[in-house]
């Protein structure tokens, strides 16, 4: 998790001039193509097979249009609007929304440490991002409305996916659900592509691009998978809080943003806040996992 925190918070500084020089749809579909890609080959390198029961078929269906199609071109389209630092501070509140959506729907047990730890957690990203985050400032506003409607989305897929990734393995569910987001965009992508002129997107553009397709929606979504096959969908998603001071720094050493006390003291508590929903009880955990068993 700590790679995939690292390669989601560089997507947030990496993506912004991709996310303006290129068209919103076009992009998520051209980083759809590339991710595709990139797992195929990984896929045939291990040996796993590409297919999925065809009573999953609309399962898959669901969790692509949300933690793929909808998830991505919601992010990229809103951080054409907002600045880098904006989407650490939103999608840093995915556990919340993930806790809420799992008991409301019954998904998963909902215990005392969890909530004081996401509460901790959250406020902690507060503190480090409050300094450039909670002046409001309108010029922002609709970036950051579509961002935080990426992490609704973000935050049910994480829930809903779970029977499936107990299922099937990470790999296969990966590109599954990532094939499917590209063939989703494909009709609107490829008459995108050929009526765009792709002489006007500077490298720096094309560096997003890349970056996106082969690290965030391949490499992380792997990842991310990976790790909830054995934990819990707010476990889970505790750790993105760490994409904000994660991000915070990146942006400290590549874009010159300032770093103070206040930093420092946000970081600790969102690590801490982290801490405390991952360190259960062995009791707790042996009843987690056989409740992921039967929801599986």
């Amino acid at each position: 998790m700590l790679s995939f925190t690292l390669l989601t918070s560089f997507t947030h500084i990496l993506g912004k001039p991709a996310a303006v020089y290129f068209p919103t749809i076009l992009l998520t579909f051209l980083r759809l193509t590339i991710a595709t890609i990139t797992l195929a080959i990984i896929l045939t390198l291990r040996k796993r097979p590409f297919i999925i029961a065809s009573s999953d078929v609309f399962a898959f269906l669901r969790l692509s249009l949300l933690g793929v199609v909808g998830n991505i071109l919601l992010f990229l389209w809103g951080l054409k609007y907002t600045i880098p630092a904006h989407p650490g501070l939103l999608y840093a509140t995915t556990p919340v929304w993930t806790l809420m959506i799992a008991g409301l729907f019954k998904r998963e047990i909902i215990l005392r440490q969890k909530v004081i730890g996401v509460f901790i957690s959250v406020i902690g990203v507060i503190i480090v991002m409050g300094g450039t985050v909670l002046n409001l400032n309108l010029d922002y506003l609709w970036g950051d409305v579509l961002i935080l409607a990426a992490v609704l989305c973000w935050s049910a897929y994480t829930v809903f996916s779970k029977p499936y990734i107990m299922k099937y393995h990470p790999l296969t569910a990966t590109f599954v659900i990532t094939v499917t987001g590209m063939l989703i965009l494909s009709p609107i992508g490829v008459w995108s592509a050929f009526t765009f002129d792709f002489t006007t997107i500077p490298l720096v553009a094309w560096a997003g691009l890349f970056y996106m397709g082969m690290f965030t929606s391949a490499t992380s979504y792997l990842i991310y998978y990976a790790v909830l096959k054995e934990v819990q969908p707010t476990q889970l998603a505790i750790i993105i809080t760490g994409q904000a001071p994660t991000t915070a720094i990146l942006s400290w050493l590549f874009q010159g943003y300032d770093l103070s006390w206040i930093f420092i003291l946000g970081s600790l508590l969102t690590l801490y806040g982290i801490y405390v929903t991952l360190k259960l009880p062995s009791t707790t955990r042996a009843a987690l996992r056989q409740k992921s068993g039967a929801s599986g």
